[in-house]
């Protein structure tokens, strides 16, 4: 029986030129039918009815949330977001890990009046102390207020400022199953089974 390692490929030349080509642009096809971000793009929901970004493990800069019904999906658990984020419309945020750089103030993620934000799965974190809050909302305007769910999320790093800085209601925010390791507490939110 002959087994395909078994048979002697000259790899020099031509048709080894080819062969590797042909793999590489099989690679590209397969990471593009998968539809990853990769870390050297720039993340953008420009769809006029929303977007569906799926990022690749990688450090990534922010990104403007401006069109409703995106979502914004990790497939790593090294997917992280290393500049503030904007959000100025509804959307979904899963399995991203936010960070502050070390000295970089302000919060981590600013949700905009108006807006309803879904975080499933998130780790937020701040490091050496930086201030602003992990997620911060905007303050109401009449009876438009912003909203946001925090779903199986985690908080850590040193208390330097509000985990979730709500200026509305306590019930504009919900944090559900989440962990807070600041020791700064859910202070302004309604909690279920935190810890």
């Amino acid at each position: 029986m002959i087994r395909p390692t078994d048979i002697f490929m000259d790899m020099s030349g031509s048709a080894a030129d080819q062969i590797r080509e042909s793999n590489r642009q099989l690679t590209n096809d397969v990471i593009l039918s998968l539809g990853l971000t990769a870390p050297t793009e720039a993340l953008s929901d420009d769809s006029k009815l929303g977007s569906t970004i799926t990022i690749a493990n990688g450090e990534y800069g922010g990104f403007l949330c401006k069109n409703a019904g995106s979502v914004y999906k990790g497939i790593g658990a090294a997917s992280k977001i290393t500049k503030p984020v904007t959000i100025n419309a509804d959307c979904i945020i899963d399995g991203i890990h936010f960070v502050s750089g070390s000295g970089r103030p302000g919060n981590l993620v600013s949700i905009a009046v108006g807006c309803v934000v879904i975080f499933r799965n998130c780790v937020f974190e701040k490091i050496g102390g930086d201030g602003g809050a992990y997620v911060s909302l905007a303050t109401p305007s009449g009876a438009v207020v912003a909203k946001a769910n925090l779903i199986g999320c985690v908080f850590q790093g040193p208390n330097s400022g509000a985990v979730v800085n709500n200026p509305g209601a306590a019930a504009n925010v919900n944090t559900i199953g989440c962990y807070d390791k600041t020791g700064g507490g859910f202070a302004g939110t309604t909690g279920v089974g935190n810890l």
